[in-house]
């Protein structure tokens, strides 16, 4: 069996652009911008937040804020987005 040492910088890279791995770490960054630019009031009313299949999924126990949200999908798209730095790996929002 071969031993091969690799960098923690090469093994955190690996983990982080892995296709199994990275939806997982996307989703993590996503939830802490998505309390960090929303604020407490539109966190308070979000049940969840779930990524599948470059789908992103909001959980809002709000109807109204519901309504607005789905109004602004296109603002929040870019917000995600911008908040992995991947553009375009998210590509639809559901509002839920």
């Amino acid at each position: 069996m071969e031993h091969r040492e690799h960098s923690v910088g090469e093994l955190l890279k690996r983990l982080f652009t892995d296709e199994k791995t990275k939806p997982i770490f996307f989703q993590t960054k996503i939830e802490l911008a998505w309390r960090k630019e929303m604020g407490s009031t539109i966190d308070r009313y979000t049940q969840d937040i779930f990524l599948r299949n470059r789908i992103l999924y909001i959980k809002i126990t709000s109807a109204s804020l519901k309504q607005e949200l789905r109004f602004s999908r296109d603002k929040m798209l870019e917000f995600v987005n911008r908040a992995i730095n991947e553009e375009n790996y998210v590509t639809q929002i559901i509002i839920l």
